[in-house]
């Protein structure tokens, strides 16, 4: 990284001369934070031309405290990407781009980022398993690829399919192991101790999908917060991934827990009986529903 696309250098020069010819008329009439931002702006342009990019990138984003011109996340981005530092260099695209001030070359270097940077942070993503923030990553380039970055782009998003289905796959083994454990519990001699361990640990199961939803339902909260922001590209992923996961995975736990409870009180019953009919609790888990089917056998 960078791949194959490359911003053009002038660019960032014509960012500063675009300020300072701005300023030229205004220099008697802005106050001390106007003056300050052009003295760190050209402070930055000396350090991008000597080749010191990430002191150049730390000025431009002083001298953008000090006074936000939009001018100034352009020339931050194109020192950050240089640094093959993508997300930020995202993160200020999307700044700089919701500014409204971008003309159709600057358009042109924010499609650039967006096309490199999306296959750099997806495969990231991919090998730190978080699939949801992968797939948005990829949505985010695609529209900008090229036919090279395009060929990357299907490899991923290949990566992106197989991962998901193997993940799903798990899911379901873990489900299905759950669901034998329950339907054929062993009987011994004595107090049913199997039933009241098959108990307590749905017990903590529905305690732990309480206290997931809870959470879920936090993060959901703050993940419109930071959507409507749009400032925080890190924490919306972040958000959306943990999200994603809970609205499979609280129902999903929710019905196991639930049916180990059950199975295990029946379990009791049955085992305190000298005559326990055969009893086979059968888990049914959907994609919008879960319950269970019962088997008596007397």
């Amino acid at each position: 990284m960078p791949r194959q696309t490359k911003l053009r250098i002038a660019a960032l020069a014509l960012g500063w001369v675009l300020v300072m010819a701005s300023s030229t008329s205004a220099w008697a009439q802005e106050g001390d934070a106007y003056q300050q931002m052009l003295r760190l702006s050209a402070q930055a342009q000396e350090q991008y031309d000597a080749g010191q990019l990430k002191e150049a990138a730390d000025t431009y984003r002083e001298a953008y405290a000090a006074y936000p011109q939009p001018i100034l996340l352009k020339n931050e981005m194109i020192a950050r990407y240089l640094l093959e530092d993508c997300e930020r260099s995202v993160e200020l695209a999307q700044g700089f781009e919701a500014s409204g001030e971008a003309t159709a070359e600057d358009e042109l270097d924010i499609a650039a980022v967006y096309a490199d940077c999306s296959l750099v942070l997806a495969e990231a993503s991919l090998e730190a398993g978080e699939l949801e923030a992968a797939r948005e990553q990829l949505k985010m380039g695609e529209a900008h690829w090229d036919a090279s970055l395009a060929v990357e782009g299907e490899a991923l998003w290949e990566r992106l399919g197989k991962a998901q289905a193997e993940r799903e796959a798990e899911a379901e083994a873990q489900s299905a192991a759950a669901s034998a454990a329950i339907e054929a519990p062993p009987r011994v001699d004595g107090p049913p101790v199997g039933g009241w361990a098959l108990t307590a640990g749905g017990v903590v199961g529905l305690v732990g999908a309480s206290a997931w939803y809870l959470s879920s339902r936090s993060d959901f909260e703050e993940l419109e917060q930071v959507a409507a922001e749009g400032t925080d590209r890190a924490r919306y992923d972040e958000l959306s991934s943990s999200v994603s996961t809970a609205r499979w995975g609280v129902p999903t736990l929710y019905a196991v827990s639930g049916l180990a409870t059950v199975g295990g009180i029946l379990w009791v019953v049955m085992q305190s009986s000298d005559e326990a009919p055969a009893l086979t609790v059968t888990p049914e888990v959907g994609a919008g529903s879960a319950g269970a089917r019962l088997r008596l056998r007397f």
